[in-house]
Formats: structure tokens, C-alpha cells, sequence
């Protein structure tokens, strides 16, 4: 039977179930007192590293031009604001939630090495996959509170100075999170066991050493590792021919290993109830009917695509990634009628993004796959790092890059030119890049750190939604467990 995790990340608060461990193994009731003394032990306790169950979400992170919040969060759609009080209790708390699981990471790195069972390709897989998630979880909390305590051991009641860690700069913690991004692409194995998929491999790794180095304006390092993920992971694009198709990486019947381009992804269980992702109920309208293609349940609709942004308006109907995860209307099954979401009802609604979709007997129970990178990432990154190591100026590889995820999302052939498709000529190439960027991961987290890293969120929030962007929603506040504690780690800019 292979593992699915019961994951519970920074953005998905309610979006899963309130379960704190694998379907098969408990993760909590191992504790650090007793986690090393044997290999089974020490596996157990690594995986604690997978339950981010706190009061964390989904949303804020996806909040951009392109995307806003319905009911209460919708305040957080006028950007001229910070979170008001009820957002900022769902986005803070998320910082304990990572530091936490960096504690866990931190213990595994300390102590692994004196399991006294398991062979070395074991602990050393361990080691590797502790390394990744404490990059990992290093590198959204930078991005997203900025200057953040950079605490690399497990905490000792005879150490407070771990506890009272000032805020290291940004530059420094990005250099202990290349560090950590390259050891595990030494120490995580290619490929885990059926058992255990979805858990970081070296080419997890890679592709995220590639994207930090995208993000720090590495040029010539990101487009490399990028290649080298593209050409040497043996991964490869699912085909997209009918709209379908992209169930094949969104969908709850994919079984594991069976989609080719993914880099880092979490298996939830399918129909186990209290253990799904909550997605297909969050992401579509909040009216729409149960028992539609798209989810079995009545919705909630927390967050919805913004029809006022001129990326959304300007979207082809043509593309197969629209025709799947772009919705304005929908038949009741029970009635018959059509249900529409107008563009003039668009500060209320706008569109549901459907790209997961599922059959689940409860909201809680959907078993869609939650996808972190994908292949489609390595070529758009090395797209983007490729022209401007050239500056700015695309080379022929990196346009054919970008060109190659257009064609899947016509239903053309990937390695054969695509008229009125393929981008020719014209126009600022990374921002070509950037809207690729948008079609092609839209509900998966990236617009908002895109704009951020290239220095385009005030202009598209301005265009999108008509206001100046506030300079302090360009952070996230940082809980108030850490600034009550440790006073060394002031509250950022406009939540004092």
C-alpha cells in the first residue's frame, strides 16, 4: 500500500483535514527523547516534518492581481491595506507552524548519525530530507516576513540564546538556504521507495536551487541547474490533449509516480474522511451546486480569480489551461439551469479556479495531489534566467523553452513550431515569461513572490485593482508567540 502524507503547509489552514499524521504510521506520539534510539524510530520522527496542522492558510499567499479573496477575506483585496485583525490571526501563525518543523529538521540534522541501526544510504536520505525542508520552510518564510531568526539547532533549555535570536538578514539566510538546498540534492536519494513517494528527492532539490537562484538574480546558476533538471531527471510533461488531461496532475485518481513532471508534490488519501485536500471546496464559487464535475459538496469559494486583471481578461480562450481551470458558469444538475458568475458581479465574484477537481464524500475527504514544483517550472526558469544572463535578450533555447509549455497548453506538439502560438519576437521577454508564468501556475502560489522578486506588485495591483499598493503588505506579520518571547525579534512594519 504506498504512503499518502497528511500534509498541512503555510498556505492550507483548513484546506485538509485536522489529522496530524501519515494514513499508516503516527507521526506525534514519537518523541525527541526516544525518536533516535532505532531507524524506525528516527524515520517516524523525521516525517513529523510533513504536519503543519496550525492555523495557517493558503490565501494570503495566493492573493495577488490575479487572484482575491471572497467573505472575510476580502478586505484583503484593497491593497492599500494591511491584514485586518481576522486575516492577520490566520497569517501569522504560520510563522510557529515553520519554526516548529525547522525545529524537527534541526533535531534529525543533530542527531541521526547515532542511530545505531539502518544503513548509511538510510540516515543519509534522512539527512538530506531534513536539509530540504529546513531550506524550504526558510525560503517562503524569507520571502514572505523577510529578515527572519536564522536558528540552525534544535533548542536546549541551557541555550535561551537560541530562543532570542535576532533577525538575520535576508542575505545571510539565503546563503544557509542554498547550502542546505545543495546538501540534499547530495544526500536525498533519486528516487524513494513506492511507500514513500512524494518525499524530496535530488531533484527536488535541484529544481529548487534553481529557483532561489532565480529569486536572487543568479542568472547564469539558475539557468543552469534548470538545464540540468530538464535534460538529466528523467522527468518529462504530461501530454495535454483534451482538457481533461490535466487531471492527470491535479486530479484524486492519479496514482503515484505515474505523473511525469513532478518535482515536489503531496500525496494526500482519497475519501479517508477528515485526511483530503480541501481545495476543490476553497478554490470553487461559493455557489456552486453540490454534485457538479467539479466537487461533490457545496462550496465555500474563499478565493477567486480577479476578471478585472488585464493578464485574466487577456487569457485565450483557446488555451486548454483556461478551458480547465477558468470557470464562470455552471450547470445545476438538479434544476438544469445555468448558474453564471458576470463580470459585473466581480468584486463579489469573478472566476473559480477548477484546476483540482474530485468526488469525495465529505469537503474534508478530496484526495487531489498538491503539487509544489512541477517540470513546467524548470523550463520556465530557465526560460526567464536565460535571457537575462543574456541581458535580457532571449537566446534561442530559452524562447524554445517557453514555447515548449505553450504548445502542451494548445494540445500542440511540443517539439514542433506552433504559428500564432510560439513566441516570435517583441515586447520585454521576462515579462512574456511572467504571464506564462501566470497561466501555468494560477491556485499554486507563485504570482505573488513572482511580482515581488521582479518588482512588479505595485504596478499590477494598481492595474488590477485600481489602488497604491501599501509597502507594508509586502510582509507578513510575525506571530506574537515569537515577539512576546524573544525580544530580539521585532514586529515587522505596520503590525507593531
Amino acid at each position: 500500500m504506498k504512503t499518502k502524507y497528511i500534509f498541512f503547509s503555510i498556505f492550507i489552514l483548513s484546506l485538509l483535514g485536522c489529522k496530524d499524521f501519515l494514513v499508516e504510521t503516527p507521526l506525534v506520539q514519537v518523541g525527541v527523547s526516544n525518536a533516535f534510539g532505532n531507524y524506525k524510530s528516527a524515520d517516524a520522527y523525521a516525517k513529523g516534518v510533513y504536519n503543519l496542522n496550525g492555523d495557517v492558510t493558503w490565501y494570503a499567499a495566493e492573493l495577488s492581481d490575479i487572484c482575491a479573496g471572497r467573505g472575510s477575506w476580502s478586505i484583503s483585496n484593497d491593497w492599500s491595506l494591511i491584514f485586518n485583525v481576522t486575516n492577520v490571526s490566520r497569517t501569522a501563525p504560520s510563522w510557529d507552524v515553520f519554526f516548529r518543523n525547522i525545529n524537527i529538521c534541526n533535531n534529525v540534522i543533530d542527531n541521526v548519525a547515532s542511530v545505531p541501526d539502518g544503513t548509511q544510504a538510510d540516515k543519509d536520505a534522512l539527512l538530506g530530507e531534513a536539509y530540504f525542508w529546513r531550506a524550504w520552510y526558510y525560503y517562503w518564510m524569507v520571502r514572505l516576513w523577510g529578515d527572519v531568526p536564522l536558528r540552525l539547532h534544535a533548542p536546549l533549555n541551557s541555550e535561551p540564546d537560541n530562543v532570542n535570536l535576532p533577525r538575520a538578514k535576508v542575505s545571510e539566510v539565503y546563503v544557509q538556504i542554498l547550502a542546505d538546498f545543495t546538501k540534499a540534492s547530495v544526500l536525498c536519494p533519486l528516487k524513494w521507495p513506492s511507500s514513500d513517494w512524494g518525499r524530496p528527492t535530488k531533484w527536488s532539490a535541484k529544481g529548487y536551487i534553481a529557483e532561489a537562484n532565480l529569486t536572487l538574480g543568479n542568472w547564469a546558476t539558475a539557468r543552469d541547474v534548470a538545464k540540468e533538471v530538464i535534460d538529466n531527471s528523467g522527468m518529462s510533461l504530461v501530454i495535454i490533449n483534451v482538457p481533461s488531461d490535466y487531471n492527470k496532475i491535479y486530479g484524486t485518481a492519479t496514482t503515484d509516480g505515474t505523473n511525469t513532471e513532478e518535482l515536489l508534490a503531496i500525496h494526500v488519501a482519497n475519501n479517508i474522511p477528515g485526511y483530503g485536500l480541501q481545495l476543490p471546496m476553497y478554490y470553487n464559487s461559493h455557489i456552486t451546486p453540490a454534485n457538479t464535475e467539479f466537487c461533490t459538496q457545496a462550496q465555500f469559494g474563499a478565493i477567486f480569480g480577479n476578471l478585472k486583471s488585464p493578464i485574466n481578461k487577456a487569457w485565450k480562450d483557446a488555451d486548454i489551461r483556461k478551458k480547465w481551470g477558468f470557470t464562470t458558469n455552471w450547470v445545476n444538475p438538479a434544476t438544469g439551469l445555468t448558474i453564471n458568475l458576470s463580470p459585473a458581479s466581480v468584486q463579489s465574484e469573478g472566476f473559480a479556479i477548477t484546476k483540482w477537481r474530485g468526488q469525495a464524500a465529505a469537503w474534508t475527504d478530496y484526495g487531489n495531489d498538491l503539487q509544489f514544483m512541477r517540470l513546467s517550472d524548470a523550463y520556465l526558469i530557465y526560460a526567464e534566467a536565460a535571457a537575462m544572463a543574456n541581458a535580457g535578450n532571449p537566446t534561442p533555447d530559452a524562447i524554445e523553452k517557453l514555447n515548449v509549455v505553450r504548445r502542451r497548453a494548445y494540445a500542440k506538439p511540443l517539439k514542433a513550431a506552433a504559428p500564432g502560438i510560439d513566441y516570435v519576437s517583441g515586447g520585454v521577454f521576462r515579462d512574456t515569461v511572467l504571464v506564462e508564468r501566470c497561466y501555468e501556475f494560477i491556485g499554486e502560489n507563485h504570482r505573488f513572490v513572482d511580482l515581488k522578486r521582479t518588482g512588479q506588485l505595485a504596478a499590477r495591483i494598481q492595474e488590477a485593482w485600481g489602488v497604491t499598493l501599501n509597502p507594508n503588505r509586502l510582509l507578513w506579520p510575525i506571530s506574537t508567540n515569537e515577539t512576546l518571547v524573544n525580544k530580539n525579534c521585532p514586529q515587522n512594519p505596520g503590525y507593531q
